[in-house]
């Protein structure tokens, strides 16, 4: 009976220490592989930061020359001069290979729409109409706003101008 009573105490210290060698593996790999996951999702979640700060940087880069040129489109009758188009015309080519490199598809066409018809205005081949220009800017801005992934509605201007 004694030798039974020292097999079981055998037997529990065996498998007390073995189910403590199990489980702290297991533990180890959890915790290791919990590491490697939470390094991934974090290089993840930076890559995605940082694309999203680059895509509004050159969101922003894109729409200046557009407001400069519109502030200066036939001011009291004039015409713009020529030294504006040409500085206008370098920059848009500029945004035109960042946007065709950073933008998705939709949001380069529309940027293209928006600039054929400034384009077609200044060459007389439409009629210059700010409604119009609005417009192509409102549809192009929310192709901007859905690829940034900020907002998913859509913007309209809703005043009386």
């Amino acid at each position: 009976m004694e030798d039974f009573w020292s097999f079981i105490g055998a037997f529990s210290i065996t498998s007390a220490t073995l189910a403590w060698l199990i489980r702290s593996l297991i533990l180890h790999f959890l915790s290791k592989d919990l590491d490697t996951y939470k390094t991934k999702l974090k290089y993840e979640l930076d890559h995605s930061n940082q694309l999203l700060l680059q895509k509004i940087s050159l969101y922003k880069e894109v729409s200046d020359p557009i407001i400069a040129l519109i502030s200066k489109v036939k001011v009291d009758g004039k015409e713009v001069p020529q030294e504006v188009w040409d500085e206008f015309d370098k920059q848009r080519m500029t945004i035109t290979c960042q946007i065709s490199m950073f933008a998705p598809a939709n949001v380069y066409h529309q940027f293209n729409e928006l600039i054929d018809y400034i384009y077609d205005s200044s060459e007389s081949v439409v009629e210059w109409d700010f409604t119009v220009f609005r417009q192509k800017a409102e549809v192009f801005f929310n192709y901007i706003r859905k690829d940034i992934g900020l907002y998913t509605d859509d913007i309209s201007y809703i005043g009386h101008r």
